[in-house]
């Protein structure tokens, strides 16, 4: 018996086990946020790193979108005292961004799953290497 491919996929549950034992081979920190239907919840990877960039990779069809969160650089840079609390304002901000937006995803979908890795440079484009949980025919 064969399946359509939209329901040959790895399991969600499986499929975040072994993102994060990738990541912690890799010596990344990565955790469950939200944990979501074991079977088939679709998935969120946020991304993190110590430089204060956030983005997210909202899972789809045909691979990964990403959702950029990363606050710009306040203008005179942050080396006085007035741009380093305009930096740190902007990136509670930033992070408020994506909590309402992870809200908002997890409304519309109560399987989803919410994982946090945190990289050496969550600019890069980690979506283009990250593999899909469903079969690509």
């Amino acid at each position: 018996m064969t399946f359509p491919a939209e329901y040959q996929a790895l399991k969600s549950g499986l499929w975040v086990r072994a993102l994060l034992r990738q990541a912690a081979s890799r010596n990344e920190t990565g955790m469950v946020l939200r944990k979501g239907d074991e079977d088939a919840g679709a998935i969120i990877v946020v991304l993190t790193d110590r430089h204060g960039r956030l983005a997210a990779l909202q899972e789809r069809r045909q691979g990964w979108k990403r959702h950029d969160f990363t606050p710009l650089p306040p203008e005179g840079g942050s080396e006085t005292a007035a741009g380093a609390d305009a930096a740190l304002q902007e990136r509670r901000l930033t992070e408020q961004r994506l909590a309402t937006w992870l809200e908002r995803q997890s409304n519309t979908d109560p399987d989803l799953w919410v994982v946090e890795l945190e990289l050496e440079d969550a600019s890069q484009p980690l979506e283009e290497t990250l593999s899909p949980r469903r079969a690509t025919m």
